[in-house]
C-alpha cells in the first residue's frame, strides 16, 4: 500500500526576509530560500559555488578558474548597462559586499534567502539588483554541546578546456590554407612536413603547450565547530581552513582561514543580548607575471604559442626563448625564480552586538551595532628578464629579447565601516485579523584609506623598497562613504487567507549631490492563500469531500439551478449491448450544430470571449451573455498549465464538471490532451474526464475554448465489456 502524507513542515518553514522573518506560506513577494541542509553534504570551496543551481532565477557565474576567484551572482539577469549588476549582500543583519559573501565558510551558514523584485525594496537604493540575505548558525538553547568535524580533499583539472592543435594538425592545415590561397612558395616544404610528422629530428620535435602549462592540482577544506546552549544562552564557535592550488604548473594558489563566533543570552524575561564575530585571513599568491591579468597569460600562451615552438633555446632550461610576438606567452620563464612574485593578503573582522527588548505584548525594540575592518596588503614584483636564441655554430646563446624595466608595487589600505540599526516591530493577532509592522533607521559610514607606491629596483634580488628607487606614491585618502535610511514594512492578513504587504525606504546616499541625495523606494504586494479556502481544506481530508463541498456550494449559491434541472428526464434502458443511459435535457436549449462549427473558426472581440473564460467568474452579464455573479472557479494545474475546475450549471449527471484552460484556445486532440486528462484523474481519482473535440458536433460544446467534461458518475459504457483494444503509435 502507498500512503500520502501532507508536507506541512515546508509551508510552515520560517524564511528570512528584509529586517525580519516570516513563514513561507505568508510570503507575498518573490523570495527563494536555501537551507544549510541543501549544501552541507556537497564539496564546495565557497558559498557562492554552493548557491549555484539552488535558487530559481539566480545565476552564478565564475569569471575564471583562478583559486579563490570571484563569482558573479545575477538575480533575474542584469539590470544595468554601465553600473554594477551585483546584488546587495546582508549577513546577520549587516549590509556587506561580495567579498564578504564569497569568503564566508559555507559550513557556518544557517540559511540564505534571495529577495527579488519588490520584496527587496525595503533595502532601498542598493537593492536594485536584488538582495542576498545570509544568517549564520547560532546554536540552540537546551541542547548538549555538539562538536562537528568536516573535511574534504579533492582534485581539480581543466576538464572542459579545449586543447590546441598538435604540430601535425597545425602544419597540415597551414599547407592547405596556402594551397587555397594559390601560393606556390610554401612555408613548409614536403621534406619539412615529413620531418614534423616524424617528430624525431632536432629542430622538428613538436611541443605540447597544454601539458606544459596545465595540471591536476589538489584542494582541501577542514572545519571544526562546537555549538549548544543552556536554558538562557546559545552559542556557536567555528574554525575552518581551505586551500586551493592553481591548475597551472607551479603557480601558487589561494588559502583562507575563517573564524565564526556567535552567542545570544536571555538576560531577563524581556531583554536578550547577543554578540558575534566573523574573521578571516586570506592569501593569494602567484608568479609576478607581466600584463594586467596574471591568470590570463597562461591561457593566452596555451593557444598563442605554436606547437612548432619550444620554450627553451636548444632545449636548455637555463635559456628561455621567444615563442611568439608577446614575450610573456612563454610559460617557461613564468615562475617565481625568473619572473618574480605577486602576493595579496587580507585580514578581515566583522564584529557586532545586538539587543532585543520586549516593551509589551507584541511590541519589540531591536538594536544592532556593527564594526567592520578589512586590512589589505599587496606586494608585486616583476623581474627584468632576458630571452635567448641558440647559435649552433658557436654553441652560444645570444640574447634576442630583454626587458630592463622592473616593476615593484605595494598597496596597503583598509576598509573600515561602522553601522547601526534601530528598529521597532509589532506583531499582534486580533481574532481573524493579524497585523505586523517593522519601522527603523539604519546608518552606515565607511572609510577606505589606501596608499599605493611604485619603485624601480636596481636588482631583482632587492625586494625591500627604499626612497631612492621609489618613483610614485599615491595616497587615496579616506574616501568616506555615508548612508542613512528610514525603513518601514507593514503586513496584514485576514484569517491566514488574504495577505497584504507594504514596504518602503527613504534612502540617502553620499553618491548624489545634496539636492538630490534622498530617494523613496516603495513596494506593495497582495496574496491569496488558496490552501486556506474551504475546498482545499476539504481536499486535505479527501478529494471526495472537496468535490462534495464544492458541488453543494454551487447549488446553494444557485449557480446550479435546482429548479431548472428538475425538468430534465433521465432513465437507464437495458439492451442486448448492456444498459444505456438516456437523458432529455429540458433546462438548457441546445445550440445549432452549424452555429457551433462556425464559432470554432470565428474571431471574438467581446469580453469575456466565451462562457468558459476565467473572466466569467463574478461577471454581471449582458444581453447576449449570462450573468455569473454567483460563480466561483477552483484554480488547478494540469500539464504545468493554469486551468479551471467548475460545475456545469446544467447538470446532466451527478457532479457534472467542466475542466477548462486558463487561456482562450480552441479544442483539439493531441498527445498533450492525454497528459492533461491523466493529470486531472490523479487530482480527482473518483472522477472521470473526457473530451469531445474532433468528434461530430453534438450538444452545446464551446469548441473555441479548450475544455473537458467529467463528473462523479459511472456511465453504462464504462461498465460494458471491452470488444477490442488497440494502441496508437507515440501515444502509448
Amino acid at each position: 500500500k502507498i500512503y500520502m502524507q501532507e508536507a506541512t513542515a515546508e509551508i510552515d518553514e520560517v524564511v528570512v526576509v528584509g529586517y525580519g522573518t516570516t513563514r513561507k506560506k505568508d510570503l507575498t513577494g518573490s523570495v527563494v530560500s536555501v537551507k544549510t541542509a541543501e549544501i552541507k553534504d556537497v564539496p564546495f570551496m565557497s558559498v557562492d559555488d554552493a548557491l549555484a543551481g539552488k535558487a530559481a532565477g539566480v545565476a552564478v557565474v565564475k569569471a575564471d578558474g583562478s583559486p579563490g576567484g570571484a563569482v558573479r551572482i545575477r538575480i533575474r539577469g542584469g539590470a544595468s548597462l554601465l553600473g554594477t549588476n551585483d546584488p546587495l549582500y546582508v549577513i546577520d543583519g549587516v549590509q556587506s559586499d561580495a567579498g564578504q559573501f564569497n569568503n564566508i565558510d559555507f559550513n557556518d551558514i544557517e540559511s540564505i534567502s534571495v529577495l527579488k523584485d519588490a520584496s527587496a525594496a525595503i533595502y532601498g537604493v542598493r537593492a536594485a539588483n536584488g538582495v542576498v540575505v545570509v544568517n549564520t548558525k547560532k546554536g540552540k538553547r537546551n541542547t548538549k554541546n555538539t562538536v562537528s568535524l568536516n573535511a574534504y580533499y579533492g582534485w581539480q583539472n581543466p576538464s572542459t578546456f579545449p586543447k590546441p592543435a598538435d604540430a601535425a594538425t597545425y602544419i597540415t592545415n597551414y599547407i592547405q590554407s596556402e594551397t587555397v590561397q594559390g601560393k606556390t612558395d610554401y612555408t613548409y616544404s614536403k621534406e619539412d612536413y615529413q620531418k614534423w610528422l616524424a617528430g624525431k629530428e632536432k629542430g622538428y620535435v613538436p611541443f605540447d603547450w597544454y601539458d606544459f602549462i596545465w595540471e591536476t592540482n589538489p584542494q582541501y577544506y577542514l572545519n571544526a565547530n562546537i555549538s549548544g546552549g543552556s536554558d538562557k544562552t546559545n552559542y556557536y564557535v567555528s574554525v575552518g581552513h581551505m586551500s586551493q592550488d592553481a591548475m597551472i604548473v607551479n603557480y601558487g594558489g589561494f588559502k583562507r582561514t575563517n573564524v565564526q563566533m556567535n552567542i545570544d543570552t536571555q538576560i531577563t524575561s524581556r531583554l536578550k543580548v547577543g554578540a558575534s564575530m566573523n574573521g578571516r585571513i586570506e592569501e593569494r599568491k602567484n608568479p609576478g607575471v607581466p600584463e594586467a591579468d596574471d591568470y590570463w597569460m597562461p591561457r593566452f600562451g596555451t593557444y598563442r604559442n605554436l606547437p612548432t615552438k619550444r620554450p627553451f633555446a636548444n632545449d636548455n632550461p637555463k635559456y628561455p626563448t621567444l615563442t611568439s610576438s608577446n614575450a610573456a606567452t612563454n610559460f617557461g620563464w613564468l615562475n617565481y625564480e625568473l619572473s618574480g612574485e605577486y602576493k595579496e593578503t587580507w585580514r578581515v573582522a566583522q564584529l557586532q552586538a545586538t539587543a532585543e527588548y520586549d516593551i509589551f505584548d507584541g511590541l519589540k525594540a531591536k538594536a544592532l551595532v556593527g564594526y567592520y575592518l578589512a586590512y589589505q596588503q599587496m606586494n608585486n614584483q616583476e623581474y627584468t628578464y632576458k630571452l635567448y636564441g641558440y647559435d649552433e655554430a658557436t654553441d652560444t646563446y645570444p640574447v634576442i629579447f630583454e626587458n630592463n624595466n622592473p616593476w615593484r608595487e605595494r598597496r596597503v589600505g583598509h576598509n573600515e565601516e561602522l553601522m547601526s540599526n534601530i528598529q521597532l516591530s509589532y506583531n499582534k493577532r486580533f481574532g481573524d485579523h493579524n497585523v505586523a509592522a517593522v519601522a527603523g533607521v539604519e546608518s552606515i559610514k565607511r572609510d577606505t584609506p589606501t596608499s599605493w607606491l611604485h619603485a624601480i629596483p636596481t636588482a631583482n634580488a632587492l625586494h625591500l623598497i627604499d626612497y631612492e628607487t621609489m618613483d610614485t606614491y599615491n595616497d587615496e585618502g579616506n574616501e568616506t562613504e555615508a548612508r542613512l535610511g528610514w525603513m518601514f514594512r507593514g503586513n496584514y492578513d485576514y484569517a491566514n487567507k488574504y495577505l497584504v504587504e507594504f514596504s518602503a525606504r527613504y534612502d540617502g546616499s553620499w553618491k548624489f549631490p545634496p539636492d538630490h541625495r534622498w530617494g523613496f523606494f516603495p513596494s506593495a504586494s497582495v496574496g491569496w492563500r488558496i490552501s486556506e479556502e474551504n475546498f482545499w481544506k476539504e481536499y486535505a481530508k479527501s478529494p471526495e469531500d472537496a468535490t462534495k463541498f464544492y458541488y453543494d456550494f454551487s447549488q446553494n449559491s444557485n449557480y446550479i439551478r435546482r429548479d431548472r434541472i428538475k425538468k430534465d428526464m433521465k432513465w437507464v434502458v437495458p439492451s442486448e449491448y448492456g444498459d444505456i443511459d438516456i437523458t432529455i435535457n429540458l433546462s438548457k436549449p441546445e445550440k445549432d450544430p452549424k452555429a457551433i462549427a462556425a464559432a470554432k473558426n470565428s474571431t471574438s472581440v467581446s469580453y469575456p470571449k466565451c462562457q468558459l473564460c476565467m473572466e466569467n467568474e463574478g461577471y454581471a452579464g449582458r444581453i447576449n451573455h449570462p450573468a455569473r455573479e454567483n460563480h466561483r472557479i477552483i484554480p488547478i494545474k494540469i500539464n504545468d498549465c493554469d486551468w479551471g475546475f467548475q460545475y456545469s450549471p446544467y447538470v446532466y449527471y451527478n457532479e457534472h464538471c467542466i475542466v477548462f484552460s486558463g487561456t482562450h484556445t480552441p479544442m483539439k486532440i493531441e498527445k498533450a490532451t492525454f497528459i492533461k486528462l491523466f493529470d486531472f484523474i490523479k487530482l480527482m481519482p473518483h472522477y472521470f474526464l473526457g473530451s469531445n473535440a474532433d468528434l461530430p458536433i453534438v450538444g452545446g460544446s464551446i469548441l473555441t475554448h479548450d475544455h473537458f467534461q467529467g463528473g462523479h458518475y459511472t456511465f453504462a459504457m464504462a461498465k460494458a465489456d471491452s470488444i477490442k483494444t488497440f494502441k496508437v503509435k507515440n501515444y502509448e
